[in-house]
């Protein structure tokens, strides 16, 4: 076992003198003192497992280096947001994925509380020459072809594509797309210069000369892929060849160039050679994609020993040609020590694909049962505790349990999961059902859920759970009424050894934040924990949808902060939080509130918040597979203190709504200094103890045997 230790101020709690005063003050002022000095610790929510620290948020934004605003300006603007480790160095990086046309983000952790955007340079972008958006500076004396996009608007885009010479030039060309071609328009054409267009191509021929002439063109949907098959003199030179603001040449021609449709993106170490990987689940054009167009492809990302990714995905076997995909989650489904990728889609059958080792997937959904149509939100974890991971879906709620031969049972009904009574219509739950977030909320040693309700008019739930049956707990937790939620976090915050919750609402000014109160019951301290009180949050909460999130500890303090990307609502009406004590006003029709954030043109805004901690203790355990799959997805952690156990299973605890973070498991401690008990149960059931574990610090818990393929 190899430790890393980080020290924290020791912790010694002081016991407010307050009988004192109220001897002497009598009864009246016994109640006046009273309020007064316990008020700093009930605003920072002191108990007895807690320091008497004054507990808040900040943001730190700025400090930490990440841009402010993003460019994502409709509801979908950023798509998910995920955190990992990507080149080992104990630190956690963040990536933004923005979604459609819209730059991506990839923050690299510093190491001293600050991030350094590296998306450019770490081999994952989605075009191989950088970004497509904006115009080139057009000159002869780089002569050429000239090509960017215009990102108009969601449902319409204009390619751009210029040549120019110093001298008479012929040039030609043939531009592909895997959509069709809405319109074509010359730009500087002489009477000699020819444009044709077919369904979903155009040729062209014409003269360059010292002014620049081109054509504007569009497909039925933007975010086709499109390929320049180019020619200048009647040869195909890449030197010739200027993409984007900055002129990037292309390494070959034709070129493609894919403006992505990014979805999910989750981590995990498929290969098992200690590094994290990505996948990537893209969308078809908003369905518009099929046959015979040509396809498109998912993205896997295999990061390499210089922390740069190469995309994989065409030798993988992974395809889902004409899907639209959106979520994904890497699991170990067959327990043989090699991460399987279950990946859905909207409107067609999801995907199960098995690893087979040294890189290479097969699709054994059909076989397995878990063939699916319609349900896109799921989360993998053992739920019945037989070590076998199962998958619950959460629109509509769905439970399939592995039977540990490869195949799936619905044990829906028998588990006390009954969808129908959460919406107006199955078509509802379908399509507006939200994420489902694993942990066991109530330390009883078993995994609970809390199922967002998205956007169908149901409520979100909290359902306790015990050998793969739940019982609904909403009301009696403090949770009851929770409507248009789209995602629910995890995290113990205050790190007092019981998991807290935040949750997302797409409206302004509804993103909550909730306190486990270690009776079974949650209080809301969003408004104690300063997470709406800053003049700039304030102002960003009030005017902009509550986007994605994730909890992180980017600062390495071992207190959990938090990364929210906002969206920004078109109309002004979702602009306005209702007045204190105003009566709940009717909801409006689903789509006019799809439509309000569907149609926003102000960009969103990022966030980092910090959590500046209290005197809590806690433990990081980071774990990595022999016999088990490297990353250690499936294995189940209990931590122990006289207060009790904490459960959590990798892979599972961590899993988002469209990502799955890879990032050490976290355990708050209260005011213990150390964990009487850490045990790990490994997927093929062998277990390791360690005794009496030091707090403040990330415990590296290496499988004792076994070996990799």
């Amino acid at each position: 076992m190899k430790t890393h230790s980080e020290s924290r101020p020791s912790f010694t709690r002081s016991r407010p003198k307050w009988p004192r005063v109220a001897l002497a003050l009598g009864t009246v002022g016994a109640i006046a003192a009273g309020c007064f000095l316990f008020y700093p610790y009930l605003k920072g929510g002191y108990d007895r497992l807690r320091g008497n620290l004054t507990q808040t948020f900040v943001d730190d934004t700025a400090r930490a280096g990440l841009k402010r605003h993003h460019a994502g300006a409709n509801w979908l603007g950023t798509f998910s947001v995920s955190v990992m480790d990507y080149d080992n160095d104990g630190h956690a990086d963040l990536f933004v994925n923005n979604h459609e046309r819209h730059r991506p983000y990839f923050y690299r952790n510093n190491g001293d509380a600050t991030f350094s955007e590296v998306y450019e340079e770490i081999g994952i972008l989605e075009n191989p020459v950088g970004p497509v958006f904006g115009a080139p500076r057009i000159s002869s004396a780089t002569p050429g072809f000239f090509v960017w996009l215009d990102p108009a608007t969601r449902l319409s885009g204009t390619w751009h594509i210029r040549w120019i010479a110093p001298a008479a030039t012929p040039v030609s060309g043939t531009l592909t797309t895997n959509a069709r071609i809405a319109r074509a328009e010359k730009v500087g054409f002489s009477a000699t210069d020819t444009l044709r267009t077919e369904e979903s191509v155009i040729h062209f021929t014409g003269v360059a000369d010292g002014t620049p002439k081109g054509i504007d063109f569009t497909s039925t949907f933007p975010e086709s892929t499109v390929e320049f098959d180019l020619r200048y003199d009647g040869k195909a030179e890449p030197q010739r060849v200027h993409i984007g603001p900055r002129g990037v040449t292309p390494p070959a021609l034709p070129l493609s160039l894919s403006l992505g449709d990014r979805h999910a993106t989750v981590w995990g170490d498929f290969d098992n050679d200690g590094r994290t990987d990505l996948f990537v689940t893209r969308g078809a054009m908003v369905g518009l994609l099929k046959p015979p167009h040509g396809a498109k492809h998912e993205e896997l990302f295999r990061n390499g020993p210089d922390a740069r990714f190469t995309n994989v995905i065409r030798e993988s076997g992974i395809r889902n040609d004409y899907g639209r995909g959106r979520d994904a989650q890497w699991v170990d489904y067959d327990n043989d020590g090699r991460l399987d990728l279950y990946v859905s889609n909207l409107g067609s059958r999801n995907l199960l694909f098995r690893n087979l080792g040294h890189g290479v997937f097969e699709e054994t959904a059909v076989g397995a049962g878990l063939d699916l149509t319609g349900p896109t939100h799921f989360v993998w974890a053992d739920f019945n505790g037989d070590r076998h991971p199962d998958i619950l879906f959460s629109n509509p709620e769905r439970l399939f349990l592995n039977d540990g031969k490869g195949h799936f049972a619905e044990v829906t009904e028998a588990a006390g999961l009954k969808h129908a009574r959460r919406y107006a219509s199955l078509k509802d739950a379908l399509f507006w059902g939200s994420g489902a977030a694993v942990a066991d909320f109530n330390n009883d040693g078993h995994l609970d859920l809390f199922i967002a309700s998205g956007l169908g008019g149901g409520e979100s739930r909290l359902l306790a759970g015990h050998d793969g049956k739940f019982t609904d707990v909403t009301a009696r937790a403090g949770l009851g009424g929770l409507q248009d939620v789209t995602e629910g976090l995890w995290g113990d915050f205050d790190n007092d050894g019981h998991i807290d919750l935040y949750t997302i609402s797409p409206h302004p000014a509804s993103n909550r934040l909730y306190r486990n109160k270690g009776n079974g019951t949650f209080v809301d301290v969003t408004h104690a924990m300063n997470l709406e009180l800053t003049d700039r949050l304030e102002w960003s909460l009030r005017t902009h949808a509550g986007g994605v999130a994730t909890w992180m500890d980017y600062n390495g303090d071992g207190f959990l902060d938090l990364f929210l990307a906002t969206r920004r609502p078109k109309d002004p009406q979702h602009q306005k939080p209702p007045a204190a004590g105003a009566a709940k006003a009717a909801p409006e029709p689903l789509p006019a509130r799809i439509l309000a954030f569907m149609k926003g043109k102000t960009p969103g805004t990022h966030f980092l918040l910090r959590n500046t901690g209290n005197g809590n203790r806690w433990i990081k355990v980071r774990l990595a597979g022999n016999a088990s799959n490297r990353s250690g997805y499936g294995a189940k952690v209990f931590v122990t203190t006289p207060a009790g156990t904490q459960l959590q299973e990798a892979g599972a605890s961590t899993k988002l709504l469209f990502a799955q973070n890879d990032v050490p498991l976290h355990f708050g401690l209260g005011a213990y200094g150390k964990a009487t008990t850490l045990r790990v149960v490994w997927p093929d059931g062998r277990e390791q103890v360690l005794h009496d574990v030091a707090s403040n610090q990330v415990v590296r818990i290496d499988e004792t045997s076994g070996n990799h393929d």
